[in-house]
């Protein structure tokens, strides 16, 4: 590993953990939530005393005690198969007499027939036990064989046990599942459940055995059995701590440990689907990570929070004198839980590689996480049948480990044992063989299996963005040793033939990017179709297309999101992308076309984090970031985090970690995007200075920004590339000529304007018209004919109507608009200038259909209600199905695991088998026996006890002195003997007592089973033996006194089951609040009512479907005794509780936030203010407001004193956001915006643009001033101006599950177009942004500029009376961008007032009648576009081009050739051939301008040249006090 790995590894440590310290809260929450179960166990714990309980001595039991209720023994049958067998009737009969009871004598020839007897029989109530032999009697008169073997078939449900149950005799079981702490039963001297004593079974068993015993030596048995006694008794018990808090939470531990680090689980797959969803992994692995380190740091990361954790969890259960936890060793049950932490990281992995949604992998990762656990509850319920296999085999699951593991730790813990190492591999106690070690080993081997399951899924399917591998790749070479690393050194010239609109390729310079035949196709349509070109080292080429014509498609094939086709060819330095990736990343750097950055690091951490990543030497670190940071101006913004950026400075961030690093390639989609005209320039500057030796590839949706910037532009249309070249060569092939652009005087007459120009100009044309501008297209034959023109039109200026005019030579903006026209229709460039008119160089909506729309009369009262509900109703629906996946796992996972759940209730003991009466099944125990006197027969009993106990592979053990006082004091006893002999000897008697423990179910009858074989054996040989079963008998079909399943547990697994639907409910709307959608909606008039009962109404329907689905029979559903009718209803009437609390907080929460920050926060603010002046006073002076913003204070005024009402009126307005340090946002602002107006806002990144929209729609408070809508407070009226705002967010807040006609008639719905109608006006709608080829689809699989048109579209709709636009048309093509304009300058015709944000200078002209620039929160001019350019003087630009390629001389001699035509000028800009001038107008007469650049074009290789009056744009970067030229020292702009 090299140092550079090392250094990437731990800078991603430092990322993650610098996250999670961000988001403090959620991390106290995460550990918080792990102690809450641990800490309540502490309290508890402390609180409870452990009492000593004990010690236990039970009574003995003579053998032939009677069950009790036997009254009437002639009552009772004693039933004998098989019947025909002689022998068989004489040893039954012999057992009655044994017995001494006068019972019924019955034979069945088979157990099925004694079975259908027990089964469909009353009287079959009566029988008090069958004797069932199982030996090879082949006639009637066999005799009896010493090898005897039988079973006793007692009533399946015991008649003595007060809570009997279907596990009855429990012969499935040896022991309890649940040892308890101490004896079993500590008040019954029998033993109680299952009843061997009570029920007789062991009256039967040895009235049976001596029948059979007497049967072989008779005489020899009588005079035995004559001089014995038997007795059995229960193990004593010594004194004991009795732990009641263990005892009572040991069924719940298991699930309380899950339940603890579900939170921590939750958590990782969360981070790290995010980090998918957000596409920052992919950034991440683009710029030159290892996938390996990504998840090696991941794993750190969680494993240190883990290890936190455990270590706090081990200090709380080891903390007190009195652990919780008293006998086991710590540090044992730290590193089982470390190996936990381990496998459930793991686990984490591979469920977050199933998802690409952080909101599906938590909900769909909580179900996996908790149904991983389910089968410890079937194992819990069945844990003694269940083989030590099988327990193994489920703990593939890390959560079914950790709960056997608990479980079987707090079993140790009860019999005070506890884990230790040294008993790591061996079992504890004889009731549990499952051994500690396997838990540990297995968890190891689950963590291996998952990582290894997490590897391969996240290979092959890598999700949305990577290139998947095939599903063998684990079988190639080349994965793991990689393909060899051959540089393409000889770049081979293009094999098709180029058409004329492609450039010659430059000779002398090193393709760093070579892309041959790329295509790529998406469900079956093409996004790129054969696409073929080279970009060129030391040159910046630029891509442009329309919104969707391939360009970020092609972008993400270059850098491994997408992956190829087969028989596509690209290289990146030289290698082969197939292949080289992860060499390639090593040296590129990308900005992606939506920023993809954390939202909780700042401006200097995200620098830092990616400068190490690309392996900048430490010491360049600071310096970098420095001066990357100061050349965009973010110097104070550096400690920021990014996610309170505003969307420019954004974009700027995610250009500076393209750039930094030294990367040989650059690749940059959309980089100026949504940045202020600084911010451009800026940006543009440094990627001049940045392409020496390095390979540049740009898309962008400005056109200047490409003439700019671009060495070689090339244009996609429909996925394939139309042209190629400088910006000369395609202006010179697509051309028409000269461009003439006007401002208008309302008074202007364009009819006149275009007879005058055409009657100079033949074929000239409209090419836009605008708000105030005008523009027109001259065919270049007629050049010799523009000097008159101009003169013409400098002489009728006032006549006209014409403010000013200016002119310049062919735009990129007509090269794209041709190139888009010939790529839809197909036609030869010549056939397309023939067929040019007036009408424009792009189509143009169509609004005759607008028109007639225009008398729509929207509907009110109930008719909106019902139409906002069924479009609430709709997008519940649709959310429903187009997510049907989520759905269906849901109603899968509710039906499975709850059914699951009540089957388990229900199946635990429908199975009894046979249980023999055998000591081999406890494995190998101890036998202890004590004699107290001396007898022969003792002597020899004990012999034959040892040849028994010899052959069943147990231990005997001679103890001295009584076995019950060893008993008592040797635990090892306790824990592994079964049974024990006490032999006392008396005069005329031996009595044996059989001690059995009572903690095994069938301990008693096996210990009188092992006394009967050895007086057996004694008196019959050692051959001699009896095998005796414990058979029940089947349930009964008409019933028993069985005990129905606990409701509680009902109620907890249809609890369980039912709060995943539950939990669902809230996943759309937590979507729509996220992404402001929820804002968007209740803007367009919807009620909060109807919002949420049509979400009611619909999760309600959802919710239906699984409890249907569950629910069987409904005659509980009654209000009778037993019915749960009352129950429903107290449930719902809490539901419509709640639902009015929502209502209440939805509605009063508004006002009650605009109270705290208006009246307490800003109040004290000002009050500390005021005494921090006193203190210490301003010396500055106050700065020199703008007349026109003293005006319109004034004006605000006199509204506000005359009462009229105006759309938008804001009087004072002020945002404080109190942070440290206090940002003032808004500082004391005042406007008012009149019907049919379009109002402009220019300010740089973060001026407060935004901030003003928030605060008119009620996103945000506003901190003093007063907003109006048509009247009505945004602060005291928020309900009433909601459904007269039209808002087009900065951020698309559009829901992406439906099609973008269906979201567009849900909005038509709220706003309340009638529906006979609702159809044709979406129609216009979609045409007015052209979105009809789109309409259809769905919106999460727009593109960007898509998104923003329909987000724009929602923001025009319905019966607003203002429409805000936060920068419409950013990331919008220019085609896409006029239709916009055409649209909005309609739209605001109609009445409606317009806010529009923008950073476009050319759409604020085009659109806006007033604007405002601000700075730092305040206005520092406003007015319309012509009075804001009228301020600045008589000024005009030039701007030429130069060909420096040719000849550099040609610049020296252009500026002396400026210097001496036009005195007075001032320079102010130069870089890569283009020099601006401010030239004062007196210098300026157009046709002897004309003329001269006409000239200098020829003299000095211009390549275009513009003139015209100073731009918006020169003014607003003059305001910004970005513009770097001392023009103010020549030029006064006042």
């Amino acid at each position: 590993m090299d140092l550079l790995t090392l250094n990437q590894f731990a800078v991603l440590l430092w990322k993650n953990f610098t996250l999670k310290r961000r988001k403090l809260i959620n991390s106290i929450l995460e550990i918080f939530s792990s102690f809450i179960f641990p800490v309540v166990l502490l309290v508890f714990h402390i609180l409870t005393d452990i009492k000593s309980t004990g010690p236990y001595n039970f009574t003995s039991q003579p053998i032939n005690t009677l069950p009790s209720y036997i009254k009437n023994a002639s009552d009772w049958e004693l039933i004998y198969i098989p019947s025909n067998i002689d022998v068989v009737k004489e040893i039954t009969e012999n057992v009655k007499r044994n017995l001494n009871i006068s019972l019924k004598v019955r034979g069945f020839s088979s157990e099925s027939e004694f079975e259908k007897y027990i089964l469909y029989d009353y009287e079959s109530q009566k029988v008090l036990a069958a004797i069932v032999f199982d030996c090879d009697f082949k006639n009637s008169s066999d005799p009896l064989p010493l090898q005897v073997k039988y079973h006793l078939r007692f009533t399946r449900v015991q008649r003595t046990i007060w809570w009997p149950d279907k596990a009855g005799w429990k012969t499935a079981y040896l022991f309890p599942d649940h040892p308890s702490q101490g004896p079993r039963n500590p008040n019954l001297n029998d033993g109680g459940s299952p009843g061997y004593i009570k029920e007789g079974f062991l009256v039967i068993q040895h009235a049976l055995d001596k029948a059979i015993m007497l049967y072989h030596e008779s005489n020899l048995g009588k005079s035995l059995f004559d001089g014995i006694t038997i007795f059995v008794q229960r193990f004593p018990f010594p004194a004991h701590p009795y732990h009641g808090l263990l005892w009572v939470s040991s069924p719940f531990l298991p699930l309380i440990f899950i339940l603890t680090f579900s939170p921590v689980v939750l958590s990782i797959m969360q981070y790290v689907v995010q980090e998918k969803e957000e596409r920052l992994k992919e950034y991440q692995l683009i710029i030159g990570l290892r996938n390996w380190i990504i998840w090696a740091a991941y794993f750190f990361t969680f494993f240190l929070l883990y290890i936190i954790i455990i270590t706090l969890i081990c200090v709380l259960f080891f903390i007190t004198d009195e652990p919780i936890l008293r006998y086991s060793d710590y540090s044992f049950i730290f590193i089982f839980l470390v190996c936990y932490a381990i496998a459930s990281i793991f686990f984490s992995f591979m469920v977050s590689t199933f998802f690409n949604k952080a909101h599906l992998a938590a909900s769909a990762g909580h179900l996996m996480f908790f149904a991983s656990f389910f089968p410890f509850n079937f194992i819990f319920q069945h844990y003694g049948a269940i083989s030590v296999s099988n327990k193994v085999a489920a703990c593939l699951s890390s959560n079914v480990a950790l709960a056997l593991g608990i479980n079987l730790l707090v079993k140790l813990e009860i019999k005070e044992i506890g884990v230790k190492w040294h008993n790591l591999w061996k079992p504890a106690s004889l009731d549990d063989n499952l051994i500690f070690g396997y838990m540990l080993g297995m968890l190891l081997l689950d963590a291996f299996l998952y990582g290894l399951v997490t590897w391969y899924v996240e290979t092959v399917f890598p999700g949305q963005s990577g290139v998947p591998q095939p599903w063998y790749f684990f079988l190639l070479r080349s994965y793991w040793f990689g393909k060899p690393r051959i540089r393409k050194k000889t770049l081979k010239a293009m094999e098709e033939l180029r058409s004329n609109n492609f450039e010659a390729e430059p000779i002398n310079l090193v393709a760093g990017i070579q892309i041959k035949h790329l295509h790529k196709e998406f469900s079956g349509k093409a996004a790129v179709k054969d696409l073929s070109l080279n970009v060129y080292e030391g040159q910046v080429t630029i891509l442009l297309g329309h919104n969707g014509a391939g360009k970020t498609t092609a972008l993400s094939v270059l850098t491994g999101m997408y992956s190829p086709l087969s028989r596509v060819k690209a290289f990146v330095n030289g290698l082969d992308i197939s292949d080289n990736m992860i060499e390639i990343r090593k040296n590129l750097g990308f900005c992606p076309q939506n920023d993809l950055l954390f939202k909780d690091l700042t401006l200097a951490e995200h620098l830092f984090f990616y400068s190490v990543i690309k392996g900048m030497p430490r010491n360049m670190h600071t310096l970098e970031i420095d001066h990357m940071l100061s050349i965009f101006d973010l110097l104070e913004n550096q400690h920021a985090f990014s996610c309170s950026l505003s969307e420019g400075a954004k974009r700027k961030l995610s250009v500076i970690i393209a750039l930094i690093g030294g990367s040989k390639v650059i690749i940059l989609d959309e980089p100026s995007s949504g940045m202020d005209p600084v911010s451009k320039r800026l940006t543009w500057n440094l990627l001049m200075q940045y392409k020496h030796n390095r390979t540049i590839l740009v898309t962008t949706p400005y056109m200047d920004e490409a003439d700019t910037l671009g060495d070689r532009i090339a244009i996609l249309a429909m996925g394939t590339l139309q042209c190629c070249g400088s910006s000369v060569f395609l202006k010179q092939i697509y051309g028409a000529g000269y461009h003439i652009v006007m401002q208008r005087e309302p008074r202007c007459d364009v009819e006149k304007i275009s007879a005058m120009i055409q009657s100079h100009v033949p074929g000239a044309m409209l090419e836009d018209d605008i708000g105030d501008e005008l523009s027109f297209v001259l065919l270049k034959e007629y050049t010799h004919r523009f000097e008159a023109l101009f003169d013409e039109l400098e002489k009728n200026q006032k006549e006209l109507g014409i403010a000013n005019f200016g002119v310049s030579i062919t735009t990129m903006k007509e090269v794209f608009f041709k190139v888009n026209k010939l790529a839809t229709s197909q036609m030869s460039i010549h056939d397309q200038n023939k067929q040019q008119s007036l009408s424009g160089s792009f189509e143009r909506p169509v609004f005759s259909s607008f028109n007639e729309l225009a008398t729509i009369k929207f509907n009110t009262g109930f008719p909106l209600y019902r139409q906002q509900f069924c479009s609430m109703f709709i997008k519940r629906a649709l959310f429903s199905w187009r997510n049907w996946k989520l759905i269906l796992l849901q109603i899968i996972v509710i039906l499975v695991v709850t059914t699951y759940l009540l089957i388990a209730l229900n199946f635990k003991d429908d199975y009894m088998p046979a249980r023999e009466m055998d000591l081999r099944h406890y494995g190998q125990t101890i036998v202890p026996y004590s004699i107290s006197g001396n007898s022969g027969l003792a002597l020899t009993l004990i012999k034959k006890l040892e040849i028994f106990l010899k052959s069943k592979n147990q231990e005997l053990r001679k103890v001295k002195g009584n076995v019950q006082n060893y008993i008592l004091e040797s635990k090892e006893c306790r824990d592994f003997c079964i049974i024990a002999l006490s032999i006392k000897v008396e005069k005329n008697k031996t009595v044996f007592t059989v001690l059995f423990n009572n903690k095994a179910y069938h301990s008693s009858a096996t210990s009188l089973a092992v006394l009967d074989n050895i007086l057996f054996m004694l008196l019959s040989g050692p051959r001699a033996s009896i095998t005796v079963s414990n058979k029940p008998q089947p349930l009964p079909v008409y019933g028993s006194n069985t005990v129905p399943i606990n409701g509680l547990q009902i109620v907890q697994c249809l609890a369980f089951g039912i709060s995943v639907v539950a939990g669902s409910f809230c996943l759309q709307t937590v979507i729509e609040r996220i992404s402001k959608a929820k804002h968007i909606q209740f803007l367009s008039g919807v009620y909060v009512l109807t919002y949420w009962l049509s979400a009611l109404l619909w999760d309600l329907i959802c919710f239906s479907i699984p409890c249907c689905l569950l629910l069987i029979q409904n005659s509980i559903y009654s209000f009778g005794e037993h019915g749960i009718a009352k129950f429903l209803i107290t449930l719902a009437v809490m539901g419509l509780v709640f639902l009015l609390l929502l209502f209440s907080l939805e509605t009063a929460f508004w006002s009650l936030k605009n109270f705290v920050f208006h009246n307490i926060i800003f109040n004290f603010f000002s009050v500390f203010t005021r005494l921090k002046t006193a203190v210490v006073p301003n010396q500055g002076t106050k700065e020199q407001e703008d007349e026109a913003v003293i005006k319109e204070k004034n004006k605000v005024l006199e509204l506000l004193c005359t009462f009229q009402t105006n759309p938008v009126l804001l009087n004072k307005v002020t945002k404080i956001y109190y942070k440290c340090p206090v940002v003032r946002a808004i500082r004391n602002i005042s406007l008012v915006v009149k019907k049919s107006e379009c109002f402009g806002l220019l300010g740089l990144n973060g001026a407060g643009k935004t901030t003003i929209f928030k605060m008119i729609t009620g996103e945000e408070t506003i901190t003093s001033g007063v907003v109006l809508i048509d009247g009505n407070s945004v602060t005291e009226n928020i309900r009433k101006i909601r459904s007269r705002i039209g808002y087009g967010p900065q951020s698309d807040s559009v829901l992406n599950h439906m099609t973008g006609r269906e979201l567009l008639i849900m909005y038509a719905r709220l706003w309340g177009v009638p529906e006979s109608v609702i159809y044709k006006y979406v129609e216009a709608f979609l045409c007015s942004v052209h979105l009809e080829p789109l309409a259809d689809n769905v919106v999460y699989t727009y593109s960007g500029g898509n998104k923003r048109r329909l987000s724009t579209a929602i923001a025009l709709m319905g019966k607003s009376s203002v429409v805000l636009l936060d920068e419409p048309s950013t990331g919008m093509d220019p085609v896409t961008r006029h239709l916009l304009w055409d649209t909005v300058t309609w739209i605001c015709k109609t009445g409606k007032a317009i806010i529009i944000t923008s950073h476009s200078m050319e759409e604020c002209e085009a659109l806006c009648s007033r604007l405002a620039i601000m700075v730092k929160g305040m206005f520092i001019c406003l007015g319309s576009p012509r009075h804001v350019r009228n301020k600045f003087g008589n000024i005009h630009t030039l701007t030429a081009k130069i060909n420096i390629s040719k000849d550099e001389d040609k610049v020296k001699e252009f500026k002396k050739f400026v210097e001496k035509t036009f005195p007075g000028n001032v320079q102010n800009q130069e870089y890569q051939g283009i020099i601006g001038y401010f030239i004062p107008s007196k210098e300026i007469c157009w046709g002897k301008v004309f003329s001269i650049l006409e000239k200098a074009k020829v003299l000095f290789n211009l390549e275009d040249y513009s003139i015209s009056q100073i731009t918006l744009e020169q003014i607003f970067l003059t305001f910004a006090n970005i513009d770097k030229k001392e023009s103010t020292q020549s030029i006064n702009l006042t």
